[in-house]
């Protein structure tokens, strides 16, 4: 979260990260780990979506940031639970199946966020450049 906050107010645009796309190694890492654990491998998947909302949720608070991704559909879902979203309104295309939206949540930090919920195949190269801007017509 802290690394997060002074990327922004370095002005970039920081990346939170559980894997580095559906081939990354370490997702079946994590199933076997959560196996040998004798746990089950998607509710490990589910706490860290989970987590990510929450991470997100404060680098909200602590920024005041206005826009935001949350990549993946299961931990965009997940993480806009955490988040309390409970309404989204179309705000600016931005690609098939994933605008940018503004979201409705009972937590100011939260209520009026731009925020884009992107699930895994949809989008292109230039999404989260479009996602910065604002979007594209």
């Amino acid at each position: 979260v802290a690394l997060s906050v002074e990327a922004l107010e370095a002005g970039t645009s920081p990346i939170v990260f559980s894997a580095r796309g559906p081939e990354d190694p370490v997702i079946a890492q994590l199933a076997d780990k959560a196996r040998a654990l004798g746990k089950d491998p998607f509710a490990a998947q589910a706490a860290i979506g989970s987590v990510l909302g929450e991470v997100l949720a404060a680098v909200l608070r602590r920024s005041g940031v206005k826009r935001a991704i949350v990549a993946g559909g299961d931990t965009a879902g997940r993480a806009a639970a955490v988040l309390g979203i409970y309404a989204l309104e179309a705000a600016a295309p931005v690609g098939p199946g994933s605008p940018l939206c503004i979201a409705a949540a009972d937590d100011p930090a939260v209520h009026g966020l731009e925020v884009a919920l992107k699930g895994g195949q949809v989008g292109g190269p230039d999404y989260f450049a479009l996602v910065r801007q604002g979007g594209s017509g």
